[in-house]
């Protein structure tokens, strides 16, 4: 299965998230998507009347107020997971998505967009698939996991390493300290 984690206020990234996994599922119906939401319970409903007036009920689950460690175990047993960054949301290009580093520890791939900070950090098929924010792509992109499992570990387990040198709270705190002792001398 694939996961996508994501507050119910970004309701037109839902929608895409659910529109690509449907393209998806119509040549591979043995996988599932987990849509992970929190906030808003009339949206989450909302949510669940479209998955079963479109019969996806069969692929895409929706999961809410999830323990903590009930989650980690969803974005461990992913084969993907999603981060479909808005290339034409202004406030996509200035935050970073705390969930990248979540995702990532768990060595599995990440699917995002060439938005804000992604490119700075993130290779594409290198260390996560960076494609275009369309409906086709993400789609075809679930397509090239399922059909390349190698690849897709690999390119997790690179994102893993990346995260581990670059999200590291040690590491950065050391960084800071060597910054600051060379910057601040007495």
């Amino acid at each position: 299965y694939f996961v996508y984690c994501a507050s119910t206020g970004y309701t037109k990234v839902i929608d895409f998230v659910i529109d690509s996994f449907a393209l998806f599922i119509k040549n591979f119906p043995e996988y599932k998507l987990r849509l992970v939401l929190s906030g808003n319970l009339d949206i989450i409903e909302k949510y669940n009347k479209i998955i079963d007036n479109n019969c996806l009920n069969k692929n895409i689950i929706i999961h809410t107020k999830l323990p903590y460690k009930e989650l980690k175990q969803i974005y461990t047993n992913a084969i993907g997971l999603i981060i479909p960054l808005q290339p034409n949301n202004t406030a996509e290009h200035a935050r970073f998505s705390q969930k990248t580093a979540e995702y990532l520890s768990t060595g599995n791939p990440i699917i995002t967009t060439d938005v804000g900070e992604m490119s700075f950090y993130f290779t594409h098929k290198k260390t996560a698939y960076i494609v275009n924010y369309t409906i086709e792509d993400f789609s075809n992109t679930y397509k090239e996991i399922v059909l390349n499992r190698n690849l897709a570990k690999t390119i997790g387990y690179n994102g893993y390493l990346l995260a581990k040198e670059k999200f590291n709270a040690k590491n950065i705190a050391r960084n800071l300290n060597t910054f600051l002792n060379t910057t601040f001398k007495e």
